[in-house]
C-alpha cells in the first residue's frame, strides 16, 4: 500500500511540474513590453490630473497641461512682479476689457440708429402707398 502511494506521490509531482507554462523568451518580452506602456499611461494619466489640478488652484506654481499630445506651460502672469506691476497689468486687462465693451455699446448705438431710420423710410413708404391706393 505504501509503495503504491509512494508511486502516485511521484507521478502526481512529475504531473504537476509537467503542466507549469514556461514562458518563451519572446512572450516574455512582449509582456514586460505591455506591462511598461500600462505603467506609462497611468504615469501620463497621473501628470495630466496633477497638471490640471495645480493650473485650475495654485497660481504661483508652473504646471504642463498635455494637449492633444503637446505639452504647453501655463506660467502665472504675476511671478516675480512687484505689487504696483501686478496692479498696473490688471488695470491694463481691465481697461482692454472696457474698451472692448465700448466698442460692442458703440456698435449697438450706430445699429440702434440705423434700425431707427430704416423704420421712418418703411413709414414714409407705407404713407406714400395709402396715398397712391
Amino acid at each position: 500500500m505504501k509503495k503504491i502511494l509512494l508511486i502516485l506521490a511521484v507521478f502526481l509531482v512529475a504531473g504537476c511540474s509537467s503542466t507549469v507554462v514556461e514562458e518563451t523568451k519572446d512572450e516574455q518580452y512582449t509582456r514586460l513590453l505591455k506591462e511598461a506602456e500600462r505603467a506609462d499611461e497611468e504615469k501620463k494619466e497621473q501628470e495630466r490630473l496633477e497638471a490640471e489640478k495645480l493650473a485650475g488652484g495654485k497660481t504661483n506654481e508652473i504646471a504642463e497641461v498635455q494637449v492633444s499630445g503637446e505639452k504647453q506651460k501655463y506660467v502665472d502672469p504675476h511671478v516675480g512682479k512687484t505689487r504696483g506691476e501686478i496692479m498696473q497689468y490688471e488695470m491694463a486687462k481691465v481697461k482692454e476689457e472696457m474698451e472692448a465693451l465700448k466698442a460692442e455699446t458703440d456698435n449697438y448705438v450706430e445699429r440702434e440708429k440705423m434700425l431707427k431710420s430704416y423704420k421712418e423710410k418703411l413709414e414714409n413708404l407705407e404713407k406714400i402707398n395709402k396715398v397712391s391706393m
